[in-house]
């Protein structure tokens, strides 16, 4: 039972809430209005109510450093609620264009392969289509970027090819990474001669550059792989990219 439950009933205890999430994420308001909300909700403590201050992740106030201190403390109080947090956190990852804070406070509270899979999980329902604003995908590979994990190269697959350039470079900066996965092969060469043919001089060099460092043979694709790299890029005689710098 949530500390208002007893005071008001149910439904007072739900507009209460609703009220101090409504005045925690007022980006117009007092810095001080704001953090009293924060603190009547970490009183309640009810997943109702944590799940209203995670919300305070959705909304930016200026000036920025305001913004970022009071980010701050409200990842730092979530991290304390530990077990608490989880599943607000988990579900703003899923359903929020802007999950950065809310994956920082989950790397404290979730083990790294607990992560990956909710990482995986996101990822896969955003999907490799065009969506109006990339960012959310191209925050959550750049998570992936800083782990090893046999399951995450077949799931960048899809995300080379993705619409969005942006996006693709951060899939082949997850690459480069990870263990060697056959599945990641033909995609990378496909995705350095399609750079070629678009005139993206930025991804051509960021293929070549993640086929040199993984040396996944390009046998079979020899001459157009050969055609397509940048200048200081070469195949050698076994059919390996090898940069020559």
């Amino acid at each position: 039972m949530g500390l208002f439950d007893g005071l008001f009933g149910k439904k007072d205890s739900e507009a209460a809430i609703k009220r101090l999430v409504r005045k925690a994420t007022e980006q117009f308001a007092q810095t001080e209005s704001r953090h009293e909300a924060y603190q009547k909700l970490l009183d309640i403590g009810t997943p109702e109510a944590v799940r209203g201050l995670v919300q305070r992740f959705q909304v930016r106030v200026d000036p920025g450093i305001t913004d970022d201190e009071e980010k701050q403390y409200v990842y730092e109080r979530l991290v304390e609620l530990g077990e608490r947090a989880v599943a607000p956190l988990e579900e703003f990852v899923r359903k929020s264009e802007q999950p950065t804070w809310a994956l920082k406070a989950l790397e404290k509270l979730l083990t790294q392969e607990e992560l990956i899979d909710l990482i995986l999980e996101v990822l896969e329902h955003e999907g490799p289509d065009w969506t109006r604003d990339p960012e959310k995908k191209i925050t959550l590979l750049r998570h992936l970027a800083i782990v090893q994990d046999e399951r995450i190269p077949p799931r960048l697959v899809p995300f080379l090819k993705d619409v969005n350039e942006d996006v693709r470079f951060a899939a082949v900066s997850v690459v480069v990474d990870q263990p060697k996965n056959e599945a990641l092969r033909e995609p990378l060469i496909e995705g350095l001669l399609e750079a070629k043919e678009q005139s993206s001089e930025r991804m051509r060099r960021h293929f070549a550059e993640a086929l040199a460092t993984t040396e996944y043979a390009v046998k079979g694709f020899t001459p157009k792989v050969q055609a397509a790299l940048p200048p200081g890029f070469t195949v050698d005689k076994a059919g390996v990219v090898r940069s020559s710098r």
